[in-house]
């Protein structure tokens, strides 16, 4: 699969699961994002980039302790970002600006953010390590950035469970 159809897959799936996607099964998206305030050691008048925001999980979490600041949150599915622009409606959390931008084409001039963040996004480019360094080109000397992945043994055992279970009632059945 080429890159372009890869992204409009992704891009395709997270506008058909937006409407769900902050059930309580996906608590530990809130949890993580709940940690970021801390980790970025906010004065609370930043600047910060939110990449691939999703519902805004993580933007919602660190606009709340930005009384003077800003949370700029980009993502590229319409789903995502029509879902977190309710919530901040929904919660008048002014201080956060939407944008719909793929996040391999970031569209704003190096050194612009205080800081930047990129929760359980990152994973969905081939080169993370470019990926990041394009990121960080957005941050100004000395500030932060911060990205949350899964670890290798997050799903176990029960990924492993799930496709031993896909393997023998699908594969093996056909």
């Amino acid at each position: 699969m080429e890159e372009s159809e890869f992204k409009q897959h992704i891009k395709n799936t997270f506008n058909m699961v937006a409407e769900g996607y902050e059930c309580d099964a996906m608590v530990f998206f809130k949890k993580s994002a709940d940690l970021l305030p801390k980790h970025f050691a906010l004065n609370g008048s930043e600047h910060v980039l939110d990449v691939a925001s999703g519902t805004g999980i993580a933007a919602y979490s660190i606009a709340k302790h930005l009384p003077s600041g800003k949370v700029t949150a980009i993502d590229f599915s319409e789903g995502m970002l029509n879902q977190a622009k309710n919530k901040f409606k929904k919660h008048h959390q002014l201080n956060i600006e939407l944008q719909q931008m793929d996040m391999g084409e970031l569209a704003f001039s190096d050194n612009t953010f205080d800081a930047a963040n990129c929760s359980f996004g990152i994973f969905f480019v081939e080169d993370m390590q470019a990926q990041l360094s394009h990121i960080i080109q957005k941050v100004k000397p000395g500030g932060k950035v911060i990205c949350c992945a899964f670890y290798d043994t997050a799903f176990l055992p029960s990924v492993d469970l799930f496709l031993d279970y896909i393997h023998k009632e699908i594969v093996e059945s056909t």
